[in-house]
């Protein structure tokens, strides 16, 4: 207690000498050396003493204590005012730097020992007193002015120090953190440091000093820092303190093998956690950045500083926090941080190498396999998201546009300086470029389209882009002793992963019809894109169930759970293609008529995705829940789009309004199935904005192309159809060149067939399953519930469709059928047994016979064909007539009045020779008299009503005449 008052009061006189700045000069370097150890060891003691447990017997603590809180305080105090002083402050810093500048590895035997050298403690309360008085303790206290020269040698000298304490990391010292080498080491933490107690209270204070620089600094600041200052702090954050982030790892191994007992975990614990807070606090600067009303200027004004520590986080700081920390929180920030500057001005090829470098840093892969998200990659489907939205997304925070802040014609005009005198809004790199068509195409074809393929189909060639943007692979984290992290995801997060895992993917299928919407676009890439969405359509999403078995592998529950999802997830990523799909087949009927060269080209994918849906079983693993309704579904939302079309009286096509459509389908059914419904459940209203040239495609009214026009055949022109329906079949490019050249009667457009389409429909109802009359149980889905009822009623909505839409085909004449015999197998295979289905059959089934009449049974041709023909089509009409089903009593009667009087036709039109009257004779008797049979039997029961009585009486007389 003597000792600590003499030593207390003793500091306070020097500290009043030191206050009137009369303090010998030649004293000055010992007396700044022998405070810094008096500070440690003072605050030492105090700390120790702290933890003791306190007995009655030691009266004398607390007064020792107090004493001892003195020294400390009165020490601190006169560094202080050694270091805010002109004539003491460079003697007083040359001291205290000397004593910071320590290495750690040699003095490790003497802290194994217990025996702590003097230099220790001098550098402990140098490196105390010295980042108190340069960064001072914001908010409140502000650091000296004198000493801003020394901040640079300082930081480097922190890093330094610290990183002396890990064995084998010297030599990366001399180069730290590196751009240009992608594979470099990886952040290793050495077993022997979690040992060395005493010495890491030095790294304790390099840890708390460099946070100070960077409250001061980021937290309280604006982080105005000068480059050379900036490249010190990442070096320092590299070498000295990202090897601590593996501490819960070496603790881990440590604690199985039983060596807890020699480690100090309290200290061990605080420099990890103030490590911890201090990167943090640098994602907070970053989100400040990025939130700061100066954009497009970023806080950190030179561009390779910033580049050096967006970086240096996203390859050094992400991949080690992926296991303890929110390494997606951090590599968010950065992408944020990244994006503020934009990419204006136009000047040699920056704003491509800019997009490129954001693409190929969010895209980069760890090396070799057990990554913890699908398809091998470091960051974040999250993280992808952020960098890809920023290239085709121009909206705000608040989700409102800025196109309307800017003249379109000036958007390619802004440069730089005009960012101080008008309100520049905060455009993506898709829309700067939408009026500049060479750099639009540079941009769609060098770095979208590839960012899109790699997201979708990474094994998707296109012929005419060959360009693929470059890939860095990073190093997993280690141990000392070699063996890699292992990321051990729960199924929360194997299902928090695959949500953003297929959302950046609904994203990218979402641009990608936005591109072939664009008008700018060009024509070759539309043909790729529809070829995309159809890919996604009809594939299962790539690396998705090698992830989950490498992810999951001893629970086999746990991984039939994930499964069932990844089910989900797939059919609501492939329902979006088929928005996407049909949202390009509108284009041409409204803003965008100059698509019209692509009409038949989307016919014909969604035509192959209806066709392969409805032959698809589906998997093994998909027989329960959602699994086995899927195809169906999907079948359901393909023939929606098809059966919208129609066409004017003078050949023009038309979309119908898709209520006309869907009124058919129960509402719950329909939810399913709709990609309205399913896109609103996924993206929020700031997520992905709609271009302004798009605003009208999403108002569902009738439209009419200006440039489309349907083939309406003519008796005459059976032949030329055929040749026509043929074309579909050539290569794309030769067919697309008959297509632009001429339209319908000479005009200029593109003449679509929709023989194709109407094959399409009739193989949908051929392999269509028929009623379904069994128990079924209601589907839970995230957004709404399909009941059993309407399960039961799903093959029946898709026939209906499908008999709408080929009965508007056949009525308008947009198509005819090859009239073989075999050809009506898909009619006699559709089960139709009950209410509105059969209907809507035998509505069709009359628009059938007048095309075939039209076309083919008033036409020159052999007996034996009309009447294997007509024999099928009586017999089908037979059926529905013998329903009982009013409407479809009067349906059927009317295609059977049409046959006949197209027969007759015929027959008027030969010449009335002996043979041929001979076999209208027999082909007579043989296909009618199944109909006199049917009639008579209908007319002979007393129930029969007059609106059934009437049509089967006017088809007697008819059957009479022929």
């Amino acid at each position: 207690l003597l000792a600590c008052s003499c030593a207390a009061e003793s500091l306070a006189t020097l500290k009043n000498l030191a206050s009137r700045n009369v303090l010998p000069g030649s004293t000055i370097t010992p007396l700044a050396s022998s405070l810094c150890r008096l500070l440690s060891a003072a605050e030492t003691d105090i700390s120790n003493n702290t933890e003791c447990k306190q007995t009655e017997d030691s009266v004398f603590d607390k007064g020792i204590s107090t004493q001892k809180t003195f020294v400390a305080s009165n020490s601190a105090e006169i560094l202080w005012m050694m270091l805010s002083n002109e004539s003491t402050c460079c003697q007083a810093s040359d001291s205290l730097l000397d004593a910071i500048d320590v290495d750690l590895s040699l003095n490790e035997a003497d802290s194994e020992n217990g025996n702590v050298d003097d230099s220790i403690y001098s550098a402990s309360g140098s490196i105390r007193a010295l980042s108190a008085a340069m960064f001072g303790d914001p908010p409140s206290v502000k650091g000296v002015p004198l000493l801003r020269f020394f901040w640079e040698p300082v930081i480097n000298l922190l890093g330094k120090v610290a990183s002396t304490i890990f064995r084998g990391s010297c030599n990366s010292l001399q180069v730290g953190f590196s751009l240009v080498d992608d594979q470099m080491n990886p952040i290793t933490l050495s077993k022997s440091v979690c040992r060395k107690k005493q010495l890491l209270v030095i790294v304790l204070e390099i840890v708390l000093a460099l946070r100070r620089l960077i409250d001061s600094e980021m937290v309280y600041g604006n982080g105005d820092l000068c480059p050379n200052e900036w490249m010190s702090l990442i070096k320092a954050l590299d070498v000295g303190l990202s090897p601590w982030l593996m501490y819960p790892a070496i603790f881990d191994e440590q604690f199985k093998a039983g060596k807890i007992q020699n480690i100090d975990q309290n200290l061990q614990q605080e420099i990890f956690a103030e490590v911890m807070i201090l990167f943090s606090q640098v994602q907070g600067f970053l989100l400040k950045c990025s939130q700061s009303k100066l954009r497009p200027f970023h806080h950190i004004a030179d561009d390779e500083c910033r580049e050096h520590l967006h970086k240096f986080l996203l390859r050094r700081i992400c991949p080690a926090l992926a296991r303890i920390g929110d390494a997606e929180s951090l590599a968010l920030a950065v992408m944020k941080s990244w994006c503020v500057v934009g990419y204006l001005p136009f000047r040699d090829g920056n704003w491509s190498k800019s997009a490129v470098d954001l693409l190929v840093e969010a895209n980069a892969s760890i090396l070799g396999s057990g990554s913890q998200y699908p398809g091998g990659y470091a960051h974040s489907p999250e993280v992808r998201l952020e960098a890809f939205k920023s290239l085709v997304d121009d909206y705000n925070d608040k989700g409102v546009s800025n196109l309307s802040a800017i003249d379109s014609e000036s958007v390619s005009t802004v440069t730089s300086a005009s960012f101080f005198h008008c309100d520049v809004p905060d455009l993506s790199l898709f829309s700067l470029t939408r009026n500049l068509r060479d750099l639009h195409l540079e941009l769609i074809q060098k770095i979208l389209l590839p960012q899109i393929i790699a997201i979708l189909e990474p094994n998707y060639k296109v012929s005419v882009q060959s360009h693929v943007l470059p890939k860095i692979h990073l190093l997993k984290p280690k141990t000392d002793s070699g063996k890699e992290i292992e990321f051990n995801a729960s199924v929360v997060d194997c299902l928090v992963i695959m949500e953003k895992e297929f959302r950046l993917r609904k994203f990218a299928v979402r641009v990608l019809g936005t591109l072939f919407r664009s008008v700018s676009g060009d024509g070759d890439n539309r043909c790729h894109f529809i070829e995309l969405l159809k890919l996604v359509a009809v594939s299962e999403p790539h690396s998705m169930e090698s992830w989950i078995d490498e992810t999951i592998k001893d629970d086999h529950n746990q991984t039939i759970l994930v499964k069932e999802r990844l089910i989900e997830e797939t059919y609501r990523l492939r329902l979006e293609a088929l928005r996407q799909m049909e949202l390009c087949l509108r284009a041409p009927f409204s803003e965008l008529p100059h698509t019209h060269g692509s009409v038949p080209i989307i016919l014909k994918a969604l035509g192959e995705t209806a066709s392969f849906f409805v032959k698809e079983k589906g998997s093994s693993s998909q027989s329960m829940g959602l699994g086995q309704y899927i195809m169906s579904l999907l079948t359901l939302a393909s023939v929606i789009p098809l059966a919208r079309l129609g066409c004017t009286l003078d050949g023009r096509g038309l979309i119908m309004p898709k209520d006309c459509v869907t009124s058919i389908i129960p509402e719950d059914l329909l939810s399913a199935v709709s990609s309205d419904a399913v896109i609103g459940s996924i993206f929020s209203t700031d997520e992905l904005h709609v271009l302004s040239e798009e605003q009208n495609l999403f108002v569902d009214q009738l439209s009419i192309a200006p440039f489309v026009f349907v083939h309406l055949l003519r008796a005459d022109e059976e032949n030329e159809s055929i040749s026509l329906r043929n074309n579909m079949f050539l290569p794309r490019r030769s067919r697309r060149k008959r297509e632009r050249s001429r339209g319908q009667d000479g005009k200029e457009g593109t003449t679509v067939d929709f023989e194709p389409v109407a094959s399409v429909l009739k193989h949908v109802l051929q392999h269509c399953p028929g009623p379904d009359h069994r128990v079924h149980n209601s589907i839970e889905l995230r957004d709404g519930t399909i009941t059993s009822n309407s399960l039961s009623l799903l093959p029946s909505k898709i026939r209906m469709v499908c008999y709408e839409a080929l009965s508007s085909f056949f009525s308008h004449g947009m198509t005819s059928s090859s009239f073989e015999a075999e050809s009506l197998c898909w009619l006699q295979n559709s089960r139709s047994d009950f209410g509105d289905e059969l209907v809507l059959k035998s509505q069709m089934i009359s628009s059938l016979c007048g095309a075939i009449g039209r076309f083919h049974l008033s036409q020159d041709g052999e007996y034996e064909t009309k009447e294997s023909l007509t024999t099928q089509l009586c017999n089908i009409l037979i059926e529905l007539i013998a329903s009982k089903q009013h409407i479809a009593v009067q349906n059927a009667c009317w295609g059977l009045s049409l046959i006949l009087g197209y027969l007759r036709v015929g027959i008027s039109e030969e010449k009335s020779q002996a043979s041929t009257i001979d076999a209208y004779a027999t082909f007579v008797e043989k296909s009618f008299g199944p109909i006199l049979e049917c009639t008579c039997s209908v007319l002979e029961t007393n129930d029969s009503t007059p609106t059934v009585l009437l049509p089967i009486v006017h088809v007697l007389r008819e059957v009479l005449v022929c």
